[in-house]
């Protein structure tokens, strides 16, 4: 089944609503530039309430060129199960990371026309997944999609989640673009990843919104 990310939260209450729609994967991003940045200096009931998240909802950090230090304590902290990197963080680092730790790692890369996918060849052994997100300098949360056709280039194998301004019409589009471009969402398609379209300020999410994007994502990938 295609799975589902909620990226950005940033609200206790929020992350209790966000959380009975039974999303997949929960974000949170530790970048302290991202207007979503759940920050160092957290309220207590913040940390506990992502902490209570249920078990079964797998909890992602999103870190932008951090410390391995910072990583591993962010994941301690919040009980993390999958660390993002969406910075310039080398194999080697990726590779590191995955030594300390016994966490998922996902490497993501901003896709743009002319993307050299052979650069994801040494990271293929590193890290657990890829994220293709819309090439901006904000790293994420934009709100702009790319020509999803680009990933005809990525002869990988491994499977990544699917970023970069994704709405509740983007489901029908990417059911179309699987139907006419077979080679582009395939089974390495794993997961979508949803952020700013769902917002009704950055870093609160409308949860009529993401439970919409739930069923629609459902209905039209579990036939």
């Amino acid at each position: 089944m295609l799975k589902t990310k909620v990226c950005g939260l940033t609200s206790a209450e929020n992350i209790q609503a966000i959380q009975m729609l039974n999303p997949d994967v929960m974000g949170f991003i530790f970048y302290p530039a991202s207007p979503r940045y759940i920050g160092k200096l957290r309220p207590p009931e913040l940390m506990s309430v992502v902490k209570a998240i249920t078990p079964y909802i797998k909890r992602c950090g999103v870190f932008v060129d951090a410390t391995l230090f910072d990583i591993l304590e962010a994941a301690r902290s919040f009980e993390l199960a999958i660390i993002q990197l969406h910075g310039k963080e080398s194999p080697a680092f990726c590779q590191g990371l995955k030594t300390l730790s016994n966490l998922k790692i996902m490497k993501a890369f901003g896709i743009h026309e002319g993307f050299d996918f052979d650069q994801l060849k040494a990271y293929e052994a590193v890290v657990d997944y890829f994220l293709f997100d819309t090439s901006t300098a904000l790293r994420g949360g934009s709100g702009i999609s790319f020509d999803w056709t680009i990933l005809k280039g990525y002869q990988g194998a491994k499977p990544y989640y699917l970023s970069g301004g994704l709405s509740v019409d983007s489901i029908k589009a990417i059911k179309e673009t699987q139907q006419q471009y077979p080679d582009v969402f395939d089974s390495r398609l794993i997961a979508l990843d949803i952020n700013s379209q769902m917002e009704t300020a950055p870093g609160i999410k409308d949860p009529h919104l993401v439970k919409q994007f739930i069923l629609e994502k459902n209905e039209l990938f579990c036939r």
